[in-house]
């Protein structure tokens, strides 16, 4: 089953007319977060796609390529892992949507950038600081847009053995619910189906 085809309805049926921008759709890998987000979008509207994500691996490609070639062709897609706060600020006029996907990729290119010059306290305070001007970039876009944005919810499994997973698994919890704080809308998605949690 296609869930691209078959999930739009199911999501404007169970959130049209209550979701306000900025929009946070959360949820575990592969459940469905990409594909509803971008069908609460208007399909013939000008829209910025922002990918997030360092590609390092094969099948990160190939799931960034499969979700490109599900939304309308004229959608123009960015890949920006470090620069997201400043093109958000930057927005062409006629750009009346924006879609990131993903928060927690945006949070993992920046540990990955960073990893390497400061300690796990230092990098939560880089982390911190950085997501504060994201997040007042998000706001201000939001005033004139409809922003939504994807995130993924890493929390809920078994505790990483690795200190790196571990950290991005405990700032990733605190970026979500700073997100989540500046957003009028917040969406949690299981096995491709929507729960409205703030609205």
């Amino acid at each position: 089953m296609n869930l691209a085809s078959t999930s739009k309805p199911i999501f404007q049926d169970k959130c049209a007319g209550i979701l306000t921008s900025p929009i946070l759709i959360i949820g575990a890998a592969h459940s469905g977060k990409s594909e509803l987000a971008a069908s609460y979008l208007k399909q013939n509207e000008q829209t910025a796609v922002f990918g997030t994500a360092i590609v390092q691996h094969a099948d990160v490609g190939a799931k960034i390529a499969d979700l490109k070639a599900s939304r309308p062709s004229h959608w123009r897609h960015y890949e920006e892992p470090l620069e997201l706060t400043n093109q958000l600020r930057n927005l062409p006029s006629e750009c009346k949507q924006v879609l990131i996907d993903s928060i927690n990729q945006w949070l993992a290119s920046v540990l990955i950038t960073h990893s390497n010059r400061y300690c796990e306290q230092q990098l939560e305070a880089v982390v911190l600081d950085e997501l504060a001007r994201l997040t007042d970039a998000i706001q201000s876009a939001a005033e004139s847009r409809q922003i939504v944005c994807v995130t993924s919810e890493v929390g809920a499994g078994i505790v990483p053995s690795h200190p790196i997973a571990r950290n991005f698994r405990q700032l990733c919890g605190k970026v979500n619910i700073k997100t989540a704080a500046i957003c009028k809308s917040v969406v949690l998605v299981s096995a491709g189906l929507p729960l409205v949690i703030k609205s």
